[in-house]
């Protein structure tokens, strides 16, 4: 899930200076069949975090090595509560934007959205769930509980995520490269000292 930004830009549309967030959609790309893939992904991301904590709770009961204690459970308890935490400040940031929360339908997302956490991460919403995930296999006390983030991990990363930023680049063109190359898809901040992006 990325998003869009109040930040200025030297870039220009019909060589007019603009904003990062007064860019409107590029139009359709030509190659449709493309996008009708892109479009046709509709597992609700929600889905896939509940997917994985039950694969996690699956693992742990076949798990052997599982000693589940109370110093685990308090340490997951806080990992889901800071993964639940990052993932309510990107939807917070969609929300000022006024555009679309749902990767479903990425034709209607409206603004590149690349304010607040969204300057150290692209994917917040996904950087959360994953951390739920961890958090709630650690409170399982079992390695293989460790399997359900994982494959989580691997979905979003190469599944989930790529789709939609191919959508993103199809609808907003340069903004969404030049804000790709600057900031990291999971975590890291900033990776340029751009003059254009504050």
């Amino acid at each position: 899930m990325v998003a869009e930004t109040s930040a200025a830009s030297s870039s220009s549309v019909d060589g007019a200076p603009t904003k990062w967030h007064q860019f409107a959609p590029c139009k359709p790309a030509r190659n449709r069949s493309r996008n009708s893939h892109l479009t046709a992904m509709r597992i609700p991301p929600i889905l896939m975090l509940f997917g994985a904590m039950a694969l996690s709770a699956a693992a742990a009961v076949a798990d052997p090595f599982a000693r589940p204690s109370g110093a685990l459970r308090l340490l997951g308890g806080l990992f889901a509560a800071g993964g639940l935490a990052v993932a309510a400040s990107g939807v917070a940031a969609f929300r000022r934007q006024r555009t679309t929360v749902d990767p479903r339908y990425p034709e209607r997302a409206t603004t590149l959205v690349a304010e607040g956490v969204y300057r150290w991460t692209r994917n917040p919403m996904y950087v959360g769930f994953v951390t739920i995930a961890a958090g709630a296999a650690v409170a399982l006390g079992s390695p293989l509980a460790l399997l359900g983030p994982g494959v989580l991990t691997a979905y979003l990363d190469r599944v989930q995520i790529p789709a939609e930023e191919m959508a993103l680049r199809a609808r907003f063109g340069a903004p969404f490269e030049s804000y790709a190359r600057t900031v990291n898809r999971w975590v890291g901040g900033r990776r340029s000292t751009r003059t254009d992006v504050v």
